[in-house]
Order: C-alpha cells, then structure tokens, then sequence
C-alpha cells in the first residue's frame, strides 16, 4: 500500500466525484460492504481483485432485494431494539460467524470474466481462489 500511487479509500469514505469507470479497482475484504459493492461496480471497472482473508458464510435468499412489508417497516421505526432483533435473528446463528444472504448478485459478479477473487493461504500469502471464468460451485464431499 505504501507504494500505491492511485486513489484509496475506505468505503465509508467514497467521494460522491470518484469515477471507477473504466479502472483497475482492488476491493479489500470480502464482507458485508464488499458484497454489495462488487456486483455493484463489476460492469463498469476494467477489472476487479476481490481480496479476502477467509470466506464468507452466505445463505440464498431470493427475495433479498423485496420491499420491506409495511408493517415491518413500522415495526423497525416505532419498537425500540426490533430491527437490531430481527437482524440477529436473521444472520447469525447460534455461536457463529454473520452470514451473508445474496439473491445471486454476489456469485454472478464472481462469474465476470473482468472479476477475481484472491484469498489468503494458510501460509499468509495470497492466492486465487477463482480462475476465469469459474464454470460452477459445486460442494466438497
């Protein structure tokens, strides 16, 4: 990083002026921001290097983009501590690690031929995890 000579930023801190248009862009961290601004911008940067420390748990959830019914909408504004509730009771199993929920954005923009995910090996240096183009998952037996 200290011989980077481009734009950096924490994504909390994205100038409403930065164009990523056309650029090289590396994400570091693969969780929750990262998981939302990865298929967000895939289509539009040259290239993109996901850099992640450990996986993710994710959980398919189709509807993860739906309107919020009306009365959940009230419920989160006008009871004290129900969206925080309702958003541990979603996400985290018992003793574990938040799962993410994706609507397939994530792992369609993992697809990308422009897209690569890169993960740290058990010796601390990284490697890719994903080649292009990344045919399917399929799970470990």
């Amino acid at each position: 990083m200290e011989r980077f000579q481009g734009e950096s930023f924490h994504s909390a801190r994205w100038s409403e002026d930065f164009d990523h248009s056309g650029k090289r862009f590396a994400l570091l961290g693969a969780g929750a921001s990262g998981f939302q601004i990865a298929p967000t911008i895939a289509d539009e940067v040259e290239s993109l290097s996901i850099f992640q420390r450990t996986a993710q748990w994710v959980m398919p959830n189709p509807m993860y983009h739906t309107k919020v019914p009306p009365g959940e909408t009230w419920a989160m504004r006008h009871l004290p501590f129900y969206a925080r509730w309702l958003r541990f009771m979603m996400t985290y199993p018992a003793f574990g690690k938040r799962v993410l929920q994706d609507n397939g954005s994530w792992f369609q923009c993992l697809r990308k031929p422009n897209v690569e995910l890169v993960g740290r090996a058990s010796c601390g240096s990284f490697h890719r995890v994903l080649r292009r183009p990344m045919a399917r998952l399929t799970p470990s037996t």
